[in-house]
């Protein structure tokens, strides 16, 4: 659990407590509807025990997680019943070992708000561990909650917050981390992992607290079949051996080519998916530049030495590239220079050079990946149309989670080069390095362009016919997606665009 959520629970347990037992309008009669009795439930993060004992009157063998002891010991003084079938532990790094191997339902209740977003695909995948084939997932998450504060991107030093800060940090007026996800991306995180949706409830806040709305969502879990791909997605992540950060970079470039470039890949006739390796390694020359240029020697392999004695395959050539731009505006200045075609000599010799070691490089993951048998491989390469090939399904995986699993993967990465480093580089510097945003001049000429040449012209979002004199504007906007791809310019009428500013 992130560190200060933890410690807010632990310092005002008594009063939580005595909310959560007290209030005599909480009311959860979605449970008998979803539990049965007889069905062995596991309450995670279970807090005061109060759901538990309602669980426990239905009739369900019972079993609860939760990291606070305070709690755990209030919960057996007010439940004697629950006695010995409470675990310390969280979700998903802190799974303790419970006496069920498979559970027929789950109740995760005001918890996942509180996983960051680093880690939500992992908790996701425990819950999925822990459920029997067939037995029923009730997850409660808000809708909406007026007591938050503006989403903060400072990195603190514990890796906790690290982690929380892969996207900037949203937290509760008490210094929660709160994490408003909305409906439908929950949802389609648990269908990927073999869940089907069968019911949603929304309701007010059952404190009583005002501006504050739930949903629960009740799943069932269907296990095999589709969660195939997603289970290779999971072991490349945690299982796989890693003598350096390449496999990590292969998927997350994956990721990001899936969500902000499909079109990029194509098809074969056998139903493989293509993505040019040249994408790819555009993308991991954005990955390692801030790596590499760091002042601090920073290791991307087991036994990598500053003295250049053992390196990464593509440094040197990298660290030529970065020293050209130290002058010039770098990581910003080169990316636009390279995506409007504008690099002078020097530089488009640097970087075809670093990009050849790129490539090279790329080619170790794609072998190594998955090990075993090549039945097992995710990856593999085509020399003749110069591609990294993976199946359909894998590709159809990382288009609908990839926005997730590249949260993960950052903060894989740097707890690996923490671990390379023996923990000289702390895990919430590499986050930083791995999110630097590099945000180019933005290019919106072509878009201009082609407008220009249309015979009439309306404003996207107010459809008032416009003249030679307009904007262009992203539909989905720059901060989030950074993509001048031109299905994502329109024109606007320039003083709605600068009031929508």
């Amino acid at each position: 659990m992130d560190t200060t959520t933890f410690e807010y629970y632990q310092h005002n347990v008594h009063e939580i407590f005595k909310r959560y037992e007290q209030n005599e309008a909480y009311d959860n009669s979605l449970l008998p509807h979803v539990f049965s009795k007889g069905q062995k439930v596991l309450d995670i993060g279970c807090g005061s025990g109060r759901d538990m004992s309602l669980l426990s009157e239905i009739g369900c063998e019972v079993y609860g997680i939760e990291p606070v002891e305070e709690f755990r010991t209030l919960a057996y003084n007010s439940h004697p019943e629950l006695e010995g079938r409470i675990f310390t532990g969280s979700i998903p790094e802190d799974v303790p070992e419970l006496p069920i191997k498979g559970f027929d339902g789950i109740l995760v209740s005001a918890v996942l708000m509180h996983i960051p977003e680093g880690r939500l695909f992992d908790a996701a995948y425990k819950i999925r561990d822990l459920m029997k084939t067939g037995g029923a997932l009730l997850v409660s998450v808000p809708v909406e909650r007026d007591d938050l504060e503006e989403p903060s991107t400072v990195l603190r030093s514990d890796e906790n917050a690290a982690a929380g800060s892969l996207t900037g940090e949203t937290r509760d007026t008490k210094g929660r981390l709160m994490n408003i996800r909305p409906e439908a991306r929950i949802r389609i995180l648990f269908e990927r992992l073999g869940f089907d949706t069968e019911s949603r409830y929304y309701s007010a806040d059952r404190l009583m607290r005002t501006g504050i709305s739930w949903v629960s969502i009740v799943f069932r879990y269907r296990g095999g079949g589709v969660s195939e791909s997603v289970d290779k997605i999971e072991t490349i992540i945690v299982q796989d051996r890693k003598w350096a950060t390449y496999k990590l970079a292969l998927l997350r470039a994956l990721c990001d080519t899936a969500q902000k470039e499909p079109n990029t890949a194509f098809w074969d006739v056998n139903g493989q998916v293509h993505v040019p390796i040249e994408s790819v390694s555009r993308r991991w020359i954005e990955y390692y530049w801030p790596i590499v240029e760091s002042r601090h020697f920073i290791p991307q392999m087991r036994g990598e030495k500053p003295d250049g004695s053992r390196f990464i395959a593509f440094r040197k050539n990298l660290q030529q590239l970065t020293d050209e731009y130290q002058e010039l505006g770098g990581i910003e200045e080169f990316v636009f220079q390279r995506d409007e075609g504008r690099l002078r000599d020097r530089s488009s010799i640097l970087l075809k050079q670093t990009n050849e070691k790129v490539i090279e490089a790329i080619r170790q993951p794609i072998f190594y990946t998955g090990g075993g048998t090549s039945a097992d491989k995710p990856f593999s390469y085509n020399s003749s149309y110069e591609t990294v090939v993976l199946s359909s399904e894998l590709w159809r995986e990382l288009i609908l989670l990839g926005h997730i699993i590249a949260d993960t993967l950052i903060l894989r990465w740097a707890e690996l080069t923490a671990d390379i480093s023996k923990g000289d580089i702390p895990i919430s510097q590499m986050v930083e390095l791995l999110l630097r945003d590099v945000e180019p001049s933005r290019n919106v000429a072509d878009a201009r362009q082609v407008y220009r040449r249309a015979s009439s012209l309306e404003c996207v979002w107010t459809g008032k016919t416009l003249t030679q004199s307009f904007d262009v504007d992203h539909a989905i906007p720059y901060s989030l997606r950074h993509d001048n791809s031109l299905w994502n310019l329109f024109p606007a009428d320039p003083k709605k665009n600068n009031a929508k500013r």
